[in-house]
């Protein structure tokens, strides 16, 4: 293979090279389930469990806040069977629950290449007091904090949305769209998060039954065209200078004859090829 193809090849392929987005959880183990009126809640009236799982800083929290005085079902699981997150109550009960990383040991992650967070979502809602079913009757908050220390995370931040899909079963969370630290006036330093929380509760009045399921928490990667700008740079130099090394081949050659003709085709295949660069670069960079 020549060495033009092989570079064409290098070239398309740092052209084609997409940023990677990052799989937080898929709930595939970690298995724990918190609920009442099976478990008593604790002095505060809420419930909680840590479970090792494979998430940054190895821990995945699970929450649960029941409304007084109701008997009725309201849990929050990571079960075996259906390898996802699920969260629902019954009759009188309210839905408030949660579920988070980095609450024991911190995340420790890198999120400045990443444009969101990502909820891979496969139900959602609540039965309204008419009795047909809501898909946007619950609220998400989302809590993100930084470590800038050991032990110190000060610059926590929330973002809220409603708990229904933003393309397909996908619901995007823009990491610019988390509001500053109240107290600290500072915004989250997305190049260390140190810990993660998402709460959901009901918007409207408890009813029926509510609840949800997650398959996976990711994040949506963004697009780095400076960095291919730069390895386009690097392969168009590396071209020019394979297109030299031929054109001394051809000069040397010429001095057997043909001369004009065949510097003059060398000059002709120069230009197209660059012309062909110049058009793949401004249709995938327009401007």
């Amino acid at each position: 293979m020549q060495a033009k193809t092989i570079l064409a090849l290098l070239l398309l392929g740092a052209l084609a090279l997409p940023a990677q987005a990052l799989l937080i959880d898929d709930f595939h183990d970690g298995f724990s389930t918190v609920e009442v009126p099976l478990m008593t809640p604790d002095a505060d009236g809420s419930l909680r469990s840590s479970t090792a799982a494979s998430v940054p800083g190895g821990m995945r929290s699970l929450g649960l806040q029941p409304l007084a005085g109701s008997s009725a079902l309201s849990f929050i699981a990571v079960e075996d069977r259906g390898r996802r997150l699920d969260a629902m109550r019954l009759g009188t009960q309210q839905l408030y629950v949660s579920w988070g990383y980095g609450q024991g040991a911190p995340m420790n992650l890198d999120f400045s290449g990443q444009a969101a967070l990502r909820l891979e979502l496969e139900w959602f809602g609540a039965q309204t007091l008419a009795g047909p079913w809501d898909a946007r009757a619950l609220s998400l908050t989302v809590y993100a904090t930084t470590s800038n220390g050991v032990g110190l995370n000060p610059n926590g931040s929330a973002l809220s949305a409603v708990l229904s899909p933003t393309t397909g079963a996908w619901l995007d969370l823009p990491l610019a769209s988390f509001s500053t630290n109240a107290s600290t006036g500072l915004p989250v330093n997305w190049a260390d998060v140190y810990s993660l929380l998402f709460v959901v509760s009901e918007t409207g009045v408890p009813a029926g039954l509510a609840g949800f399921g997650v398959h996976a928490v990711s994040t949506v990667a963004v697009p780095e065209p400076a960095s291919a700008v730069l390895a386009l740079g690097g392969l168009m130099g590396l071209w020019g200078l394979s297109g030299l090394a031929g054109l001394k081949d051809r000069l040397a050659r010429s001095r057997r004859g043909g001369f004009g003709r065949i510097a003059g085709h060398g000059l002709i295949v120069s230009i197209r090829g660059l012309r062909s660069l110049r058009r793949h670069f401004v249709a995938r960079w327009p401007g």
